[in-house]
């Protein structure tokens, strides 16, 4: 099952904090997007 799991992601070594830590930083800069009233009505607030 290891080797599958490596096969679809490339071999990347996702542990818990590394996917805790990278959900946080999308958080930050989704929110960052969602906060700045020059990206009104584009494609970045789209994203959220």
């Amino acid at each position: 099952m290891k080797k599958f799991f490596e096969k679809i992601f490339g071999g990347i070594d996702l542990s818990w904090p590394k996917v805790v830590i990278s959900a946080v930083v999308i958080g930050v800069l989704v929110g960052f997007l969602m906060a700045v009233s020059g990206l009104k009505d584009t494609a970045f607030q789209d994203l959220a």
